[in-house]
């Protein structure tokens, strides 16, 4: 199942309208065809500490199922799997992160924004394709319950965090400079569904354990060296 889904996000990487609507700019496509894809399980004890981490306010996949008014069922939380998609910036859009000024290029702010939608499109065409396959299924940030805060150190977060979600899901870890390191680099999007298809979840060994908002205990030294020397 596992690798169906994954061809299916990937056809739509290339075939999705939003990206490659900037050809006219000489950019074949904002995202690369090669996006990520990991799953979690619903009852996975790391979403729990998520709220002390994150926040209060920060979901369960049982509370983000609950508020998508989708059916109760038994046992909930291993019914869940939590899907999360690594979408990753061409090369081409990573180089025009900057032009030599203070922000970024008209072309990658562009881009940027043409990808919220690109985002919202595939996570739709997911849900509908999972649900054709005959289970629940919703997207996160269209949940009812999905909501920005900004905290008292002025700090964004939200009631989903899709980089927590991701870390979950085994497809990254923090380095401290508190993004995401995935296989595809650090600039990148993310995205995630939570459904009752019985997809294959990741290997518990290629996560890193949370201990705080960016600092993990297991093989920190090999994160800087890697990442950073």
């Amino acid at each position: 199942m596992n690798e169906e889904l994954y061809f299916f996000i990937k056809n739509l990487f290339d075939e999705d309208g939003y990206n490659n609507i900037l050809k006219n700019y000489g950019v074949k496509q904002i995202f690369s065809s090669n996006p990520l894809f990991g799953v979690a399980l619903g009852s996975d004890p790391i979403f729990r500490k998520f709220k002390k981490i994150i926040g209060p306010e920060h979901l369960t996949p049982e509370e983000l199922w609950s508020d998508n008014s989708l059916p109760v069922l038994d046992n909930l939380g291993n019914c869940i799997r939590v899907l999360s998609i690594v979408f990753p910036y061409t090369s081409f859009i990573r180089s025009k992160y900057s032009n030599g000024d203070e922000f970024p290029s008209e072309i990658y702010s562009l881009s940027r924004h043409i990808a919220n939608y690109f985002i919202s499109d595939v996570l739709s065409q997911v849900v509908d394709y999972i649900k054709d396959h005959g289970f629940y299924a919703a997207a996160a940030i269209k949940s009812p319950s999905y909501k920005e805060y900004v905290s008292n150190a002025d700090m964004l977060y939200a009631t989903w965090s899709e980089r927590h979600v991701a870390f979950a899901a085994g497809l990254g870890k923090f380095g401290l400079h508190a993004a995401l390191i995935t296989e595809a680099g650090c600039n990148v999007r993310l995205g995630s569904i939570i459904t009752k298809a019985i997809y294959k979840l990741v290997e518990s060994g290629n996560r890193f354990y949370h201990i705080s908002n960016y600092r993990f205990i297991d093989r920190i030294g090999y994160g800087i060296k890697t990442n950073c020397g």
